[in-house]
């Protein structure tokens, strides 16, 4: 069968997405919510005590492959929607900018509070943040080019990052 996520439910769960989750904590959540209801499943088509489940089609969404092109992030939006991209890509494949020539992925984030310039470096309080259009990242987790996964104030430390220079 050539067609992906068709046909009737013989279960159906609803899982909340908090605000903070990404590609991975959802991967787990599902996996886990997965394995539980796998078994009753089963259990309800031993003793054949289901009902079939129609599937609303005008629900149905599909998820198209990600292109390279769309993980690399443009400085120039809303810390909404970089925030979001680096949680839909989270920890893999990771979202891409550019610091000093060399590849950076962005594994982990926060909105931050402060309000500056779109690709612009602001270092406060020990927090690495990045500009927006309409203000700020906070970089967690970030895996320079054939790197390992750092903080972002072992970045700040070990790369000697200073106030002001741009990413991206």
């Amino acid at each position: 069968d050539e067609i992906i996520d068709h046909g009737d439910m013989i279960i159906q769960r609803e899982l909340t997405i908090e605000p903070d989750d990404t590609y991975g904590s959802l991967l787990l959540k599902l996996s886990t919510l997965g394995t539980e209801i796998i078994g009753d499943v089963i259990r309800s088509i031993e003793l054949d005590n289901y009902k079939i489940i129609k599937q609303n089609e005008r629900q149905k969404t599909y998820a198209p492959k990600i292109k390279k092109e769309e993980t690399i992030i443009n400085w120039q939006e809303s810390t909404e929607k970089i925030f979001n991209l680096i949680r839909a890509l989270s920890p893999k494949p990771g979202v891409i900018t550019t610091f000093r020539n060399k590849e950076l992925k962005i594994i982990a984030a926060t909105p931050g509070d402060r309000k500056v310039r779109p690709g612009v470096i602001h270092i406060e309080k020990k927090n690495l943040y990045i500009g927006t259009s309409d203000g700020s990242i906070i970089l967690k987790k970030i895996r320079p080019e054939n790197r390992s996964i750092i903080s972002g104030l072992d970045f700040i430390n070990g790369f000697r990052i200073k106030e002001g220079e741009v990413i991206g």
